[in-house]
């Protein structure tokens, strides 16, 4: 994967500021630093959650940066949120097979049915 320029900002703050960098295949990468150093940001981007303002990211030879996120999810692009439980009453399992699924839909509602 390779993010090219990727800038973001929220109002006049820049959350993200040319950011470039590339990620090996097969290779375990971390991102650190400090509380508002633009991590989440970043991450929303590459999953789709977020639209930059501007810049790309090559994944497969192809620029997702207009894909929408479960088109990015489904060529293996996905994250995890602080808040792990999204559904009260599914167990973990439950949450990891709405992951996995291409019909994920149907399970969200019959979740949401249920609270």
């Amino acid at each position: 994967m390779k993010i090219k320029d990727i800038s973001k900002s929220f109002g006049g703050i820049k959350a993200l500021n040319s950011c470039s960098m590339e990620i090996k295949n097969g290779k375990i990468t971390a991102i650190i630093g400090p509380n508002g150093s633009g991590k989440t940001t970043l991450f929303n981007v590459i999953s789709g959650i977020l639209t930059p303002d501007n810049g790309e990211i090559i994944f497969q030879e192809k620029n997702i940066i207009k894909m929408q996120d479960y088109k990015i999810s489904n060529l293996g692009i996905s994250r995890t949120f602080q808040d792990v439980k999204l559904f009260k009453n599914l167990s973990v399992k439950d949450h990891i097979k709405i992951s996995l699924t291409k019909d994920y839909e149907s399970i969200i509602k019959s979740a949401i049915k249920k609270e």
